[in-house]
């Protein structure tokens, strides 16, 4: 029987044991390989959802600070109902640039719910100063400073934009939403006795 001195170095114990080293080697490194792939989705997925929580809390914050505010509001009278509704507007402290292009009106009284659009509604830079429509494309609408106003009015009555017409001590309720989702709530009403001619809402 030939005999080999190296065997008796290297035992089957022996090298039973280094394989289940290589093994565990090998288990080891595909844990590790795992748990860098784990934490790169998990870091992925953070920044993901500070992004988007980034992106929702600016939207919120859109939706309270770009929004309109209205210094006076009045209404022409004719034969005793409500034929006009005049807003000078501004836009609200801390709100960036408002177009009011973007903007639209929903009308809401006891017998109307209507939603004017762009082009629903003129807007005047001055009372004798038309800018035509919200439609036209060549019109500044911009509420850009502190000092910036506006003047929107919306017509009412039969085959106007609005056709419902308030009486003496009638009440309607004006919401105008910005392109952000801001929403200016204005509440109005007629006096009681109507007199004809301008008179504040």
């Amino acid at each position: 029987m030939n005999w080999n001195p190296l065997s008796s170095l290297f035992s089957d114990g022996d090298r039973d044991r280094g394989q289940v080293g290589i093994g565990t080697l090998i288990v080891f490194i595909a844990m590790v390989l795992v748990a860098a792939i784990a934490a790169g989705v998990l870091i992925n997925t953070a920044g993901f959802l500070q992004q988007s929580a980034e992106q929702t809390g600016q939207e919120s914050t859109n939706a309270v600070t770009q929004k309109l505010e209205a210094t006076t509001v009045t209404g022409n009278v004719e034969n005793n109902k409500l034929s006009e509704i005049k807003m000078v507007v501004k836009k609200s402290a801390g709100a960036d640039t408002i177009n009011l292009k973007d903007a639209s009106i929903q009308y809401i009284s006891e017998d109307a719910d209507e939603t004017l659009e762009a082009g629903e509604f003129k807007v005047y830079t001055t009372d004798d100063d038309t800018v035509q429509t919200a439609s036209d494309p060549t019109s500044a609408f911009f509420l850009s400073g502190a000092e910036d106003r506006l003047i929107i009015k919306i017509n009412t009555g039969t085959g106007e934009t609005v056709e419902d017409q308030l009486s003496g001590g009638e009440t309607a309720t004006l919401k105008i939403t910005t392109a952000s989702g801001a929403t200016t709530h204005i509440e109005i009403q007629v006096p009681e006795p109507a007199t004809d001619g301008y008179t504040e809402l």
